[in-house]
Protein backbone atom coordinates (compact mmCIF):
# COMPACT_ATOMS: atom_id res chain seq x y z
CA UNK A 1 0.00 0.00 0.00
CA UNK A 2 1.40 2.99 -1.36
CA UNK A 3 0.70 6.03 0.80
CA UNK A 4 2.03 8.60 -1.53
CA UNK A 5 -0.45 7.46 -4.09
CA UNK A 6 -3.64 7.38 -1.50
CA UNK A 7 -3.27 11.02 -1.10
CA UNK A 8 -2.35 12.19 -4.04
CA UNK A 9 -6.09 11.68 -5.05
CA UNK A 10 -9.04 12.88 -3.32
CA UNK A 11 -11.02 9.87 -5.36
CA UNK A 12 -8.56 7.47 -4.33
CA UNK A 13 -8.58 8.62 -0.50
CA UNK A 14 -12.11 7.99 -0.28
CA UNK A 15 -11.94 4.52 -1.95
CA UNK A 16 -9.13 3.59 0.74
CA UNK A 17 -11.45 4.82 3.61
CA UNK A 18 -13.67 2.31 3.10
CA UNK A 19 -11.84 -0.24 4.72
CA UNK A 20 -13.04 -2.71 2.01
CA UNK A 21 -9.78 -5.37 2.75
CA UNK A 22 -10.01 -5.38 6.75
CA UNK A 23 -13.93 -5.59 6.81
CA UNK A 24 -13.93 -8.52 4.41
CA UNK A 25 -11.21 -10.39 6.43
CA UNK A 26 -13.53 -9.69 9.68
CA UNK A 27 -16.53 -10.99 7.75
CA UNK A 28 -14.90 -13.98 6.84
CA UNK A 29 -13.52 -14.92 10.21
CA UNK A 30 -17.45 -13.98 11.55
CA UNK A 31 -18.41 -16.75 9.19
CA UNK A 32 -15.86 -19.00 9.97
CA UNK A 33 -16.79 -18.84 13.60
CA UNK A 34 -13.48 -17.79 14.40
CA UNK A 35 -13.34 -17.43 18.69
CA UNK A 36 -11.60 -14.74 20.48
CA UNK A 37 -10.78 -14.67 23.58
CA UNK A 38 -8.87 -11.61 26.27
CA UNK A 39 -5.16 -12.14 26.00
CA UNK A 40 -5.93 -12.12 30.33
CA UNK A 41 -8.75 -14.64 30.41
CA UNK A 42 -7.20 -16.95 32.62
CA UNK A 43 -4.71 -17.55 35.46
CA UNK A 44 -2.24 -18.92 32.73
CA UNK A 45 -2.47 -16.33 30.29
CA UNK A 46 -2.37 -13.65 33.35
CA UNK A 47 0.48 -15.04 34.60
CA UNK A 48 2.29 -15.53 31.44
CA UNK A 49 1.86 -12.08 30.73
CA UNK A 50 2.97 -10.72 34.26
CA UNK A 51 6.03 -12.35 33.43
CA UNK A 52 6.57 -11.49 30.10
CA UNK A 53 6.07 -7.66 31.12
CA UNK A 54 8.36 -8.11 34.32
CA UNK A 55 11.17 -9.17 32.54
CA UNK A 56 10.23 -6.50 29.48
CA UNK A 57 10.75 -3.73 31.82
CA UNK A 58 13.75 -4.97 33.49
CA UNK A 59 15.67 -5.22 30.28
CA UNK A 60 14.40 -2.13 29.17
CA UNK A 61 15.86 0.06 32.08
CA UNK A 62 18.58 -1.80 31.91
CA UNK A 63 19.60 -0.77 28.58
CA UNK A 64 18.67 2.78 29.39
CA UNK A 65 20.93 3.18 32.10
CA UNK A 66 23.70 1.81 29.65
CA UNK A 67 22.79 3.89 26.66
CA UNK A 68 24.69 7.35 25.99
CA UNK A 69 21.44 9.55 25.90
CA UNK A 70 19.71 7.68 29.23
CA UNK A 71 19.77 11.54 30.60
CA UNK A 72 17.54 12.66 27.99
CA UNK A 73 15.00 9.50 28.99
CA UNK A 74 12.07 11.09 27.09
CA UNK A 75 13.68 10.29 23.71
CA UNK A 76 15.38 7.19 24.74
CA UNK A 77 13.17 4.11 23.06
CA UNK A 78 14.10 1.79 25.47
CA UNK A 79 12.81 3.85 28.54
CA UNK A 80 10.02 4.97 26.42
CA UNK A 81 9.09 0.62 26.04
CA UNK A 82 9.75 0.32 29.86
CA UNK A 83 7.39 2.88 30.42
CA UNK A 84 4.35 0.86 28.16
CA UNK A 85 5.09 -1.96 29.59
CA UNK A 86 5.26 -0.95 33.24
CA UNK A 87 1.35 0.95 31.86
CA UNK A 88 0.40 -2.32 30.35
CA UNK A 89 1.29 -4.15 34.07
CA UNK A 90 -0.44 -2.08 36.16
CA UNK A 91 -3.78 -2.83 34.00
CA UNK A 92 -3.39 -6.44 34.42
CA UNK A 93 -2.28 -6.46 37.91
CA UNK A 94 -5.89 -3.93 38.69
CA UNK A 95 -7.95 -5.12 36.00
CA UNK A 96 -7.66 -8.86 36.00
CA UNK A 97 -9.36 -10.81 33.42
CA UNK A 98 -11.95 -7.61 32.92
CA UNK A 99 -8.47 -6.32 30.95
CA UNK A 100 -9.25 -8.28 27.49
CA UNK A 101 -6.93 -6.43 24.97
CA UNK A 102 -3.87 -3.71 25.70
CA UNK A 103 -3.64 -0.97 22.78
CA UNK A 104 -1.35 2.17 22.01
CA UNK A 105 -2.01 5.07 20.51
CA UNK A 106 0.11 5.56 17.74
CA UNK A 107 0.20 4.59 14.43
CA UNK A 108 1.37 0.83 14.56
CA UNK A 109 4.70 -0.68 14.40
CA UNK A 110 3.57 -2.63 11.17
CA UNK A 111 2.77 0.51 9.51
CA UNK A 112 6.08 0.56 7.31
CA UNK A 113 5.35 4.30 5.67
CA UNK A 114 5.08 6.94 8.78
CA UNK A 115 5.27 10.23 6.75
CA UNK A 116 4.55 11.50 3.20
CA UNK A 117 5.47 15.28 1.71
CA UNK A 118 2.87 17.63 1.74
CA UNK A 119 3.40 18.72 -2.04
CA UNK A 120 2.34 15.37 -2.86
CA UNK A 121 -0.81 15.63 -1.23
CA UNK A 122 -4.17 16.29 -3.13
CA UNK A 123 -4.62 20.29 -2.81
CA UNK A 124 -8.79 19.41 -2.40
CA UNK A 125 -7.57 16.62 0.73
CA UNK A 126 -5.27 19.03 1.94
CA UNK A 127 -7.79 21.54 3.09
CA UNK A 128 -8.98 18.84 5.23
CA UNK A 129 -6.25 18.85 7.45
CA UNK A 130 -7.46 18.67 10.98
CA UNK A 131 -4.13 20.97 12.19
CA UNK A 132 -2.55 23.11 10.42
CA UNK A 133 0.67 21.94 8.80
CA UNK A 134 0.74 24.31 6.10
CA UNK A 135 4.24 25.52 7.12
CA UNK A 136 5.55 21.87 7.22
CA UNK A 137 7.23 19.71 4.61
CA UNK A 138 6.01 16.29 5.37
CA UNK A 139 2.85 15.17 7.17
CA UNK A 140 4.07 13.53 10.12
CA UNK A 141 1.52 9.90 10.91
CA UNK A 142 3.77 9.23 13.82
CA UNK A 143 3.15 12.39 16.10
CA UNK A 144 3.41 12.67 19.80
CA UNK A 145 -0.15 13.96 20.95
CA UNK A 146 -1.68 10.49 20.03
CA UNK A 147 -4.90 9.56 17.83
CA UNK A 148 -7.68 9.00 19.97
CA UNK A 149 -9.95 10.51 17.99
CA UNK A 150 -8.93 8.75 14.76
CA UNK A 151 -8.52 5.78 16.20
CA UNK A 152 -12.07 5.94 18.19
CA UNK A 153 -13.61 6.34 14.63
CA UNK A 154 -11.76 3.66 12.98
CA UNK A 155 -12.97 1.59 16.06
CA UNK A 156 -16.62 2.16 15.89
CA UNK A 157 -16.27 2.21 11.50
CA UNK A 158 -15.29 -1.35 11.79
CA UNK A 159 -17.84 -2.26 14.50
CA UNK A 160 -20.84 -1.34 12.14
CA UNK A 161 -19.71 -2.68 9.48
CA UNK A 162 -19.15 -5.91 10.76
CA UNK A 163 -21.10 -7.02 13.88
CA UNK A 164 -23.96 -8.91 11.96
CA UNK A 165 -21.24 -11.49 11.00
CA UNK A 166 -20.35 -12.23 14.30
CA UNK A 167 -22.74 -14.74 17.11
CA UNK A 168 -20.82 -13.92 19.63
CA UNK A 169 -20.56 -10.74 20.22
CA UNK A 170 -17.61 -10.14 22.71
CA UNK A 171 -15.52 -12.76 20.14
CA UNK A 172 -16.03 -9.42 17.83
CA UNK A 173 -15.38 -6.44 19.62
CA UNK A 174 -12.10 -8.38 20.63
CA UNK A 175 -11.55 -9.28 17.02
CA UNK A 176 -11.34 -5.51 16.19
CA UNK A 177 -9.59 -4.48 19.59
CA UNK A 178 -6.73 -6.94 18.26
CA UNK A 179 -6.21 -4.75 15.07
CA UNK A 180 -5.00 -1.68 17.86
CA UNK A 181 -2.68 -3.77 19.67
CA UNK A 182 0.64 -2.55 18.70
CA UNK A 183 -0.70 0.69 17.68
CA UNK A 184 -3.28 1.87 15.11
CA UNK A 185 -4.19 1.11 11.40
CA UNK A 186 -2.64 3.95 8.58
CA UNK A 187 -6.84 4.28 8.23
CA UNK A 188 -7.31 5.53 11.99
CA UNK A 189 -4.63 7.85 11.93
CA UNK A 190 -5.71 9.16 8.83
CA UNK A 191 -8.91 9.97 10.29
CA UNK A 192 -7.30 11.97 12.65
CA UNK A 193 -5.45 14.25 10.41
CA UNK A 194 -8.09 14.86 7.82
CA UNK A 195 -11.07 15.74 9.68
CA UNK A 196 -14.87 15.17 8.17
CA UNK A 197 -13.66 14.01 4.96
CA UNK A 198 -13.51 10.27 4.84
CA UNK A 199 -16.91 7.98 4.47
CA UNK A 200 -17.33 7.98 8.25
CA UNK A 201 -16.78 10.45 10.86
CA UNK A 202 -18.49 10.85 14.17
CA UNK A 203 -21.30 13.55 14.51
CA UNK A 204 -21.55 16.26 16.99
CA UNK A 205 -24.11 16.62 19.26
CA UNK A 206 -26.27 18.80 17.59
CA UNK A 207 -26.07 15.89 14.08
CA UNK A 208 -26.34 12.85 16.26
CA UNK A 209 -29.09 10.23 16.98
CA UNK A 210 -28.54 10.71 20.88
CA UNK A 211 -25.71 12.43 22.66
CA UNK A 212 -25.69 12.42 26.47
CA UNK A 213 -23.48 15.53 27.43
CA UNK A 214 -22.65 16.13 31.73
CA UNK A 215 -20.71 19.47 32.32
CA UNK A 216 -18.91 19.98 35.81
CA UNK A 217 -18.09 16.08 37.23
CA UNK A 218 -17.32 15.33 39.54
CA UNK A 219 -19.81 17.84 41.02
CA UNK A 220 -22.53 16.47 38.98
CA UNK A 221 -22.08 12.83 39.76
CA UNK A 222 -25.17 11.68 41.33
CA UNK A 223 -27.37 12.91 38.31
CA UNK A 224 -24.65 11.68 35.97
CA UNK A 225 -25.33 8.62 37.27
CA UNK A 226 -29.34 8.16 36.78
CA UNK A 227 -29.03 9.73 33.16
CA UNK A 228 -26.17 6.98 32.26
CA UNK A 229 -28.43 4.44 34.00
CA UNK A 230 -30.91 5.38 30.98
CA UNK A 231 -28.33 5.17 28.20
CA UNK A 232 -29.69 3.34 25.22
CA UNK A 233 -28.02 0.44 23.68
CA UNK A 234 -25.70 0.77 21.25
CA UNK A 235 -21.87 2.11 20.35
CA UNK A 236 -20.51 5.21 21.42
CA UNK A 237 -17.76 7.36 20.96
CA UNK A 238 -17.14 9.02 24.53
CA UNK A 239 -15.59 12.64 25.01
CA UNK A 240 -13.52 12.89 27.84
CA UNK A 241 -12.63 16.95 28.19
CA UNK A 242 -11.18 19.13 30.93
CA UNK A 243 -10.84 23.00 30.48
CA UNK A 244 -8.01 24.35 28.83
CA UNK A 245 -6.97 20.73 27.34
CA UNK A 246 -7.32 18.54 24.79
CA UNK A 247 -10.37 16.13 25.14
CA UNK A 248 -9.86 12.59 24.58
CA UNK A 249 -11.59 10.08 23.01
CA UNK A 250 -12.93 6.81 23.26
CA UNK A 251 -15.39 4.22 22.62
CA UNK A 252 -17.95 2.63 25.07
CA UNK A 253 -20.05 -0.41 23.97
CA UNK A 254 -23.31 -1.48 25.71
CA UNK A 255 -24.53 -4.37 25.08
CA UNK A 256 -27.17 -4.55 28.20
CA UNK A 257 -27.70 -2.80 31.42
CA UNK A 258 -25.30 -5.45 32.93
CA UNK A 259 -23.00 -5.51 30.15
CA UNK A 260 -20.79 -2.60 29.00
CA UNK A 261 -17.37 -2.64 26.64
CA UNK A 262 -14.84 0.17 27.40
CA UNK A 263 -11.86 0.74 24.73
CA UNK A 264 -9.67 3.58 25.52
CA UNK A 265 -6.58 3.81 22.75
CA UNK A 266 -4.29 4.71 25.55
CA UNK A 267 -5.35 1.78 27.84
CA UNK A 268 -6.95 -0.95 25.60
CA UNK A 269 -10.31 -3.30 26.06
CA UNK A 270 -11.92 -3.12 29.20
CA UNK A 271 -15.34 -5.41 30.10
CA UNK A 272 -17.78 -4.63 32.92
CA UNK A 273 -20.45 -6.64 33.74
CA UNK A 274 -22.86 -7.18 37.05
CA UNK A 275 -24.42 -4.01 38.91
CA UNK A 276 -23.09 -0.35 39.12
CA UNK A 277 -21.63 -0.10 35.58
CA UNK A 278 -22.68 3.81 35.63
CA UNK A 279 -20.24 4.13 38.83
CA UNK A 280 -17.76 2.20 36.68
CA UNK A 281 -17.88 4.52 33.71
CA UNK A 282 -17.64 7.32 35.58
CA UNK A 283 -14.31 6.42 37.59
CA UNK A 284 -12.70 5.54 34.16
CA UNK A 285 -13.91 9.12 33.16
CA UNK A 286 -12.70 10.68 36.48
CA UNK A 287 -9.08 8.67 36.50
CA UNK A 288 -8.90 10.29 32.55
CA UNK A 289 -9.72 13.46 33.84
CA UNK A 290 -7.28 13.05 36.76
CA UNK A 291 -10.66 14.11 39.21
CA UNK A 292 -10.11 17.36 37.83
CA UNK A 293 -13.93 19.66 36.53
CA UNK A 294 -14.47 18.23 33.32
CA UNK A 295 -17.10 16.93 30.67
CA UNK A 296 -18.14 14.05 29.48
CA UNK A 297 -20.16 13.43 25.87
CA UNK A 298 -21.25 10.34 24.65
CA UNK A 299 -22.40 10.01 21.46
CA UNK A 300 -24.45 7.16 19.78
CA UNK A 301 -23.33 5.86 16.26
CA UNK A 302 -26.08 3.61 14.59
CA UNK A 303 -25.03 3.99 11.24
CA UNK A 304 -22.51 5.01 8.95
CA UNK A 305 -24.09 7.31 6.85
CA UNK A 306 -24.18 10.45 8.46
CA UNK A 307 -27.55 11.60 7.61
CA UNK A 308 -28.58 12.63 10.90
CA UNK A 309 -28.94 16.30 12.01
CA UNK A 310 -30.63 19.02 14.02
CA UNK A 311 -31.22 17.17 17.20
CA UNK A 312 -33.71 18.57 20.06
CA UNK A 313 -31.46 18.96 23.41
CA UNK A 314 -33.23 18.42 26.75
CA UNK A 315 -31.64 19.56 30.21
CA UNK A 316 -32.90 16.87 32.41
CA UNK A 317 -30.68 17.62 35.36
CA UNK A 318 -28.58 20.81 35.71
CA UNK A 319 -25.20 20.80 33.31
CA UNK A 320 -26.99 17.23 31.70
CA UNK A 321 -27.71 17.84 28.67
CA UNK A 322 -29.48 14.75 25.87
CA UNK A 323 -29.92 15.15 22.43
CA UNK A 324 -32.63 13.03 20.11
CA UNK A 325 -32.19 13.68 16.59
CA UNK A 326 -35.18 12.36 14.29
CA UNK A 327 -34.38 9.05 12.39
CA UNK A 328 -35.42 10.19 9.44
CA UNK A 329 -33.11 10.41 6.05
CA UNK A 330 -31.83 14.12 6.02
CA UNK A 331 -34.12 14.33 2.57
CA UNK A 332 -37.06 13.42 4.25
CA UNK A 333 -39.55 15.88 4.45
CA UNK A 334 -41.23 14.91 7.47
CA UNK A 335 -37.59 15.37 8.82
CA UNK A 336 -37.28 19.18 7.01
CA UNK A 337 -40.85 19.83 8.89
CA UNK A 338 -39.86 18.58 12.35
CA UNK A 339 -36.64 20.71 12.11
CA UNK A 340 -38.26 23.80 10.83
CA UNK A 341 -40.74 23.43 13.57
CA UNK A 342 -37.95 22.95 16.39
CA UNK A 343 -36.15 26.14 15.24
CA UNK A 344 -39.85 28.14 15.12
CA UNK A 345 -40.03 27.05 18.80
CA UNK A 346 -36.39 27.99 19.18
CA UNK A 347 -36.70 31.72 17.66
CA UNK A 348 -39.91 32.14 19.62
CA UNK A 349 -38.89 31.54 22.59
CA UNK A 350 -35.75 33.46 22.66
CA UNK A 351 -37.71 36.43 21.61
CA UNK A 352 -39.72 36.32 24.40
CA UNK A 353 -36.90 36.12 26.70
CA UNK A 354 -35.57 38.93 24.91
CA UNK A 355 -38.76 41.04 25.39
CA UNK A 356 -39.34 40.48 28.81
CA UNK A 357 -35.65 40.67 29.96
CA UNK A 358 -35.77 43.99 31.79
CA UNK A 359 -38.90 43.12 33.26
CA UNK A 360 -37.14 39.75 34.81
CA UNK A 361 -34.17 41.07 35.35
CA UNK A 362 -35.65 43.24 37.67
CA UNK A 363 -37.36 40.80 39.72
CA UNK A 364 -34.67 38.43 40.07
CA UNK A 365 -32.47 41.09 41.20
CA UNK A 366 -35.14 41.75 44.14
CA UNK A 367 -35.26 38.23 44.70
CA UNK A 368 -31.36 37.64 45.35
CA UNK A 369 -31.48 40.89 47.72
CA UNK A 370 -34.16 39.82 49.74
CA UNK A 371 -32.70 36.45 49.75
CA UNK A 372 -29.48 38.02 51.35
CA UNK A 373 -30.70 39.07 54.64
CA UNK A 374 -27.00 40.01 56.23
CA UNK A 375 -26.31 41.51 53.38
CA UNK A 376 -23.23 39.92 52.52
CA UNK A 377 -23.20 40.72 48.96
CA UNK A 378 -22.10 43.14 46.59
CA UNK A 379 -23.94 44.74 43.89
CA UNK A 380 -21.73 43.39 41.41
CA UNK A 381 -22.84 39.48 42.46
CA UNK A 382 -26.35 40.47 43.26
CA UNK A 383 -26.33 41.35 39.56
CA UNK A 384 -24.41 37.93 39.18
CA UNK A 385 -26.80 35.82 41.08
CA UNK A 386 -30.15 37.00 39.59
CA UNK A 387 -28.38 36.59 36.00
CA UNK A 388 -27.61 32.98 36.91
CA UNK A 389 -31.06 32.45 37.79
CA UNK A 390 -33.09 34.06 35.39
CA UNK A 391 -30.92 32.06 32.38
CA UNK A 392 -31.50 28.68 34.66
CA UNK A 393 -35.14 29.44 34.29
CA UNK A 394 -36.41 30.85 30.82
CA UNK A 395 -33.22 30.63 28.58
CA UNK A 396 -33.87 27.48 25.96
CA UNK A 397 -31.45 24.20 26.70
CA UNK A 398 -29.41 24.70 23.71
CA UNK A 399 -28.30 28.34 24.95
CA UNK A 400 -27.83 27.11 28.27
CA UNK A 401 -25.71 24.17 26.26
CA UNK A 402 -23.73 26.79 24.49
CA UNK A 403 -22.92 28.77 27.91
CA UNK A 404 -21.23 25.83 29.43
CA UNK A 405 -19.60 25.14 26.12
CA UNK A 406 -18.04 27.85 26.49
CA UNK A 407 -16.16 27.08 29.91
CA UNK A 408 -14.32 24.37 28.21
Amino acid sequence: MDLTKVLGSYSEYQKFMKGEEPIAQFKENGKKNIEYLGYNSNFYKRAKNISRLSLTIFKEYFLTMITTYHYFPEINPHFIKAMESSHELKQVYELGSRFLVPSKNCLSEDESQRSVPLKLIDPKLKKHLFVNEENEKVLNLSDKDGMCRGMSEWFIYLYLNTYKDFKNRESHIIAIANLFKKGSPVEGVLSQKFYRVSNFYTPLAMESIYTLSIFDLPHTKTNAIKSLKLLPNGIYKTSHDVRNANPHAAVLIKLSDKCVYFWDPNIGLIKEDGKNIENRIIKYHENICRNKLSRLDLTKIDNVMNDNFFAIVLEKYPHIFTFKGSKFSRYNPLNWINNTLHFMHLIATYGVYCVFFPVLFVFYFLKVFFEDQKFTKSFHDLLDDAKKQMRAVFLPAFFRYSEKMKEY
